[in-house]
């Protein structure tokens, strides 16, 4: 998905596997971890991370990228999308 990132929300988007792959490894996720990530994005550690998780909860604030995340979700079972409006 072709998505602009928004100034207001102060998105950067995470591209680098190297990275995204140092953090899975960080975190060292197990099956039934409760685990929430806010700010998702275009799911760049969200669709790894969920490979080792019975379940994932993520936060957003663009409602271009629930839509996106919600659609790819559907696929997924065990992912949870909610939308905010608080900015912090």
């Amino acid at each position: 998905m072709r998505h602009q990132p928004r100034k207001r929300f102060g998105q950067n988007f995470l591209v680098d596997h190297r990275i995204i792959n140092q953090i899975i490894s960080t975190i060292s996720p197990k099956n039934n971890d409760c685990i929430v990530e806010i700010g998702p994005g275009k799911g760049a550690i969200t669709f790894p991370l969920i490979e080792h998780l019975n379940h994932l909860n993520v936060i957003e604030i663009d409602r271009d990228l629930v839509s996106m995340l919600e659609s790819e979700g559907q696929k997924i079972n065990h992912l949870s999308v909610r939308r905010t409006n608080i900015r912090f």
